[in-house]
């Protein structure tokens, strides 16, 4: 390997990415180095010079804003060029790319001729630097033979004759000997060089070279200066050789003080979490292997503590951003002010915190004092400067070696018992159990059928009418996902539907319910004269995303499905999680032409602040209102301020999951027109739902019987529908495992594409 080598550092977590990169840059004549996190970045650029660096954002522990800002921060020869490489080119992300010392960056999938043409430019403007970096050295050979001009070299610079007395010294190796030209010169260099005695002087590298005639390079070690204290140096030594006889020898020596101590700083970076101080990601797991060998060896125990901040996105919202990090900061205080020395504590990333607490039943201190004695000081107001926010805690707490017997397993376990937590009511602890585990291995396999259930053809969509009942006619009909897996049976979007956006399979299961849709819109609507439009729930993940719209536009033009005739649904919880942005991607639906309704309305947080400027065209009333609509006064007082509230903004009001006579005829008298539910049809398959829609109309169950509705289609009656489900989902008994530790949304309602 020479100077000249043209290097490329690739840093991504996936091998499959960084090999894509390595293939893609084969037809560059460069040597390609790759590793796999900004950790490992760091080290690599300390001791290697690279013309361009590829860099991913997302990657565990340390990511590549935080890598980039160290590595522009501590370079100290030469800045390299830094590229990100990104499956997120969001406009509000653009400053924030430049702003952590990028140059550029390109977008996953990348194109491989637009990444090989950057490339090429930070190589040409490498390899200039180096012409001029070459020409710089070879003029720093020459004035080397002038001694005016070593006397002002930035080196020490001395000079040795063959029994290693100084015969020269220029003015930087006085300044950081920190002696006089005149005490040096005459003197030995022996008692300079730290940790070498007289007695090992034969061995040192400086009594080799001048033994051997070679020249020596020592990257790092000592100095000790006239007053005894000692530096930190790299030198080279070259023989002087005059008519094939050596007559001593040239030292050239810098300090190498800054450099080591932004190696440390670093160091420090990659363990330590920047905000708070304590322990990050990586290296608490670190710990946490080592903590679970030592108590392996003295079969000892010990308690993994997994914390996670309740409400903590809500003073991020409200207050900002450095109101939440004082927050995160207060936090750990607390937490330290609770543990004990010998436990260990870091930051996980976020909100979420982490504990080794090694376990000794004598002390009193148990897991479970520790946890309550955590949640109590939590519970005291935190002061943010405006405002006193209360901010809780919820804790799962697994225990090696009773609960698992290696780091990975024993993180799982407490992520699940805390996740536990928080679907019971938050801001409490939990021990993980056997129970626990039991839906943890179901959630796995689930998970694994899951990756595979597009591409086996698993998934179907059912249909069900909503209904215009002064008419009876069919206003449309809404797409329901089921996913019918050979070992598992029937599995609904409740259940699965989580799962997907938690594995990111969310978008391509997503992209695949709205073009089934879309095609079978399309096939029922080519003979109709009033057309029958489909609703299809979309998960706020994929709301979020620019693919979506992408894949909007793309599967309109594709089906030729006209834009009117699709309504996406969107639960109101789901839209809460970022209003303002969702509005922002709705407004670009309703660019295209589509519909957009709020589903299950009433049942989440408020949104009445954002109904005026939500581009929305209907109101779905949540079936819980519907179910006990005769149960609850305050029920039916709450449905009424909902119609009255749409129909002073003009929305539509549709109601679902109207099961009974008693719950349509309330809502009829309360002024509803538009209804869905069992009470007219369960979903259908396709073909069940065509002849209902060739028809046009609906009854419900109390026409059953009548002659008068002779040749009219009734959903009961319906061959197609879905044996053996009940009103909910009907689903087989997989439904009845409780699948908490999945949901981490109140109730699959938060987002989705439900049944």
């Amino acid at each position: 390997m020479t100077d000249q080598t043209i290097r490329i550092l690739v840093v991504d977590d996936r091998a499959a990415n960084r090999r894509a990169l390595i293939d893609t840059l084969e037809c560059l004549d460069v040597e390609v180095v790759e590793v796999e996190s900004g950790n490992d970045a760091l080290k690599v650029i300390l001791h290697t010079a690279f013309s361009v660096i590829l860099l991913d954002v997302n990657m565990p522990g340390m990511d590549g804003f935080e890598t980039a800002e160290l590595i522009a921060s501590h370079q100290l020869e030469y800045v390299v060029p830094t590229i990100f490489l990104t499956a997120n080119d969001h406009p509000e992300n653009t400053s924030k790319w430049h702003s952590s010392g990028a140059v550029d960056y390109i977008v996953k999938p990348f194109d491989p001729n637009s990444l090989i043409a950057k490339v090429r430019v930070f190589i040409q403007l490498y390899k200039q630097q180096q012409k001029v970096k070459k020409a710089l050295s070879d003029a720093v050979a020459l004035r080397e033979r002038s001694e005016l001009l070593i006397e002002t070299a930035g080196q020490g610079l001395i000079v040795i004759d063959n029994d290693v007395n100084i015969t020269f010294v220029n003015r930087m190796a006085c300044t950081l000997l920190r002696s006089y030209k005149q005490n040096l010169m005459g003197s030995s260099i022996m008692p300079f060089v730290h940790d070498v005695s007289s007695s090992e002087w034969c061995n040192s590298p400086i009594s080799r070279a001048l033994s051997e005639r070679e020249n020596v390079t020592v990257d790092d070690t000592l100095f000790i200066n006239e007053q005894g204290d000692t530096f930190p140096v790299e030198y080279t030594i070259a023989v002087i050789m005059v008519e094939g006889t050596a007559s001593g020898a040239v030292l050239l020596f810098q300090d190498i003080t800054e450099r080591k101590q932004a190696s440390d700083k670093m160091a420090h970076f990659a363990q330590y979490d920047q905000l708070t101080g304590v322990y990050n990601r990586r290296m608490f797991i670190t710990m946490l292997e080592e903590s679970i060998c030592h108590a392996k060896r003295f079969k000892s125990e010990i308690a993994l503590h997994f914390i996670d901040l309740d409400r903590f996105k809500e003073v991020n919202d409200t207050l900002g951003h450095d109101a939440g990090d004082r927050l995160l900061k207060d936090a750990v205080l607390r937490i330290n002010g609770v543990v004990r020395d010998v436990d260990i504590v870091a930051r996980l990333g976020g909100d979420e915190f982490g504990i080794i607490q090694r376990v000794d039943d004598s002390s009193g201190f148990s897991s479970a004092s520790m946890a309550q004695r955590i949640i109590d000081v939590f519970g005291e107001g935190f002061d943010l400067g405006s405002q006193t926010m209360y901010v809780g805690c919820s804790i799962g707490i697994a225990q090696y070696p009773t609960h698992a017997d290696s780091a990975g397993s024993l993180v799982k376990a407490a992520d699940t018992a805390m996740y536990n937590v928080k679907e019971s009511g938050r801001n409490g602890y939990r021990f993980f159990n056997d129970n626990l585990q039991l839906e943890l291995d179901k959630q796995m396999l689930m998970i694994t059928h899951l990756k595979s259930a597009l591409k086996n053809a698993e998934f179907e969509l059912y249909y069900q009418p909503q209904v215009d009942a002064p008419t009876n006619r069919i206003l449309g009909v809404e797409a329901l996902m089921r996913w019918n897996n050979p070992e598992l049976g029937v599995v609904g979007p409740d259940i699965f539907i989580p799962l997907a956006e938690k594995t990111g399979l969310i978008n391509s299961i997503g992209k695949w319910c709205l073009k089934v849709a879309a095609l079978q819109a399309v096939e029922w609507n080519v003979d109709l004269d009033r057309k029958i439009p489909v609703s299809v729930n979309i998960s706020v993940h994929q709301l979020m995303t620019e693919e979506f719209i992408v894949a909007a536009e793309e599967i309109l033009s594709e089906t030729k499905l006209p834009p009117a005739l699709l309504i996406l649904e969107i639960t109101e919880s789901a839209l809460m999680q970022d209003p303002e942005y969702c509005i922002v991607q709705l407004n670009k639906l309703y660019a295209l032409g589509v519909c957009t309704s709020v589903d299950d309305f009433g049942a989440g947080f408020s949104s009445l602040n954002y109904l005026g400027v939500m581009p929305a065209s209907c109101l779905k009333i949540d079936k819980s209102f519907v179910s006990n609509i005769h149960r609850f006064g305050k029920n039916q007082k709450v449905v009424k301020s909902i119609i009255g509230l749409a129909n002073s903004i003009d929305l539509n009001v549709m109601v679902e999951g109207v099961e009974t006579k008693d719950e349509f005829e309330f809502f009829v008298a309360a002024g509803c027109e538009h209804f869905q539910g069992y009470y007219f049809s369960k979903p259908l398959t396709a073909s069940g739902i065509t002849d209902i829609i060739n028809i046009g109309e609906v009854y419900p169950h109390s026409h059953i019987g009548d002659n008068s509705q002779k040749g009219k289609l009734c959903s009961t009656n319906d061959t197609n529908s879905i044996e053996g489900l009940d009103p909910i989902d009907g689903l087989n008994p997989i439904d009845e495992l409780d699948l908490t530790c999945v949901q981490r949304q109140n109730s699959y309602g938060a987002d989705g594409l439900r049944g």
